[in-house]
């Protein structure tokens, strides 16, 4: 009764009552809905059906007719519930998600429905997304073993007066509101739904006094590379650290690329060593962006000043260039894991204790060094793996995705300045 499929689009049709005819001065009302999908016609078709059936009451009830019967419950579009968690898990199947991105999907989505509720997806309004977003600036920012039992309201309740940091608005803002929108773009793309209630959200975030991370200067960077790590005698593992953090110095990769990385990845070209950094489907092991895959060069300092020449030919024999801590159990993704949180210990006792020094500081420190020597942005990009704004920067690259030759990045990475002073 009420859809109707012409050339490719969806009409909504409505036989007006017998007693309104005169009034509307035609038998029916019909109109395009400017759609080709039968689930938005649907749900479209559902909002102008209770709206004419409100009307033709209240013109009923202005001429004296006999009030409408309500319409027939097998007349009505039949429209499948498609809750909130069905569209999580239809994303997640087109997506094909790595580990640690499912589990920062998985937070979001189970604190949404511990919040709102699992309800179908085209019932969710502002008003649920604006409660989220306040619900979550009262949350507390850590969370014991204890709290997990519990609900959302009563963890709220629990922390109300507590001193107990609560969740930046930052985090609310970059991390649940920016990954519920995708959910929803998702949701209206697929068309389960006409629009985002997430849209037109926002969380105010107050501004930066300070920066929340700091590149390494080259003072602490000898702290570093004096401290008891270097000087003494190590075990296999604590040495497989030591290389893992010259590398980082060197190459300004990210920590999960370095661990990562497999014997096979080292290789030589016209007598430039480098580390190619790609994907391993067979372990898990992706990359943050396309841009990342990249070979990077090795310094000389790296590879003869600080053994990493020695090492390589050590663990040629290896699958990974740090098998010990390839040995270890993945956490929400992550190998590098264990060092990452002995990574911490270590820096405050060794009297670097500073919240805003990190092991992406040396990623930091890389980019500032390069910029301090005066090397294009664009090389250092490439370096390190950074996608460029520029168009012109995706044409002419080789095989390996790189926009520069081997040896133009090789050249550029021994300029800088500050490596020649560690």
């Amino acid at each position: 009764m009420y859809l109707q499929r012409r050339d490719y689009s969806w009409y909504f049709r409505l036989p007006i009552p017998k007693a309104l005819k005169a009034v509307y001065g035609k038998s029916e009302i019909c109109f395009s809905l400017k759609t080709k999908s039968k689930r938005e016609a649907q749900l479209k078709s559902l909002e102008y059906i209770h709206r004419y059936f409100v009307e033709f009451e209240a013109k009923c009830a202005e001429v004296g007719a006999s009030p409408l019967a309500p319409a027939p419950l097998s007349d009505i579009p039949a429209v499948k519930c498609v809750t909130f968690l069905d569209v999580y898990e239809k994303f997640l199947k087109e997506r094909h998600a790595t580990v640690g991105t499912e589990m920062e999907f998985d937070t979001v989505v189970k604190r949404f429905i511990g919040i709102c509720g699992n309800k179908d997806i085209t019932l969710y309004q502002k008003a649920d997304i604006l409660f989220f977003k306040d619900s979550l600036l009262q949350f507390p920012k850590y969370l014991t073993k204890e709290d997990l039992s519990l609900t959302p309201e009563r963890i709220i309740a629990k922390y109300a007066n507590s001193s107990s940091p609560k969740t930046t608005a930052i985090t609310v803002r970059q991390k649940y509101l920016a990954l519920l929108k995708v959910l929803f773009n998702y949701a209206v793309t697929n068309g389960f739904r006409l629009d985002s209630p997430v849209a037109s959200v926002k969380v105010i975030v107050p501004s930066k006094q300070e920066p929340s991370r700091l590149p390494y200067n080259i003072q602490q960077l000898r702290q570093i590379l004096r401290s008891p790590l270097f000087k003494d005698k190590q075990d296999r593992k604590h040495n497989e650290y030591r290389f893992i953090i010259l590398l980082a110095i060197f190459t300004g990769a990210r920590l999960e690329e370095i661990c990562r990385a497999k014997c096979s990845d080292y290789g030589n070209e016209d007598g430039i060593h480098y580390l190619f950094i790609q994907p391993h489907g067979e372990n898990g092991h992706t990359l943050k962006t396309s841009s990342s895959r990249r070979r990077v060069p090795l310094h000389s300092r790296l590879l003869h000043d600080y053994g990493l020449l020695g090492y390589l030919e050590e663990m040629k024999k290896e699958e990974y260039l740090f098998p010990v801590i390839n040995a270890g159990q993945a956490v929400k993704g992550k190998i590098s894991h264990a060092f990452s949180k002995w990574y911490g210990r270590y820096l405050t006792s060794i009297g670097l204790s500073d919240s805003r020094l990190t092991f992406h500081s040396y990623r930091h420190a890389f980019k500032s060094f390069g910029r301090a020597t005066g090397i294009e942005k664009s090389v250092l990009d490439a370096l390190q793996g950074h996608k460029g704004r520029e168009v012109s920067l995706d044409y002419g690259k080789d095989e390996f995705g790189a926009v520069y030759a081997l040896k133009t990045l090789s050249e550029a990475l021994e300029r800088i300045e500050a490596f020649r002073d560690l």
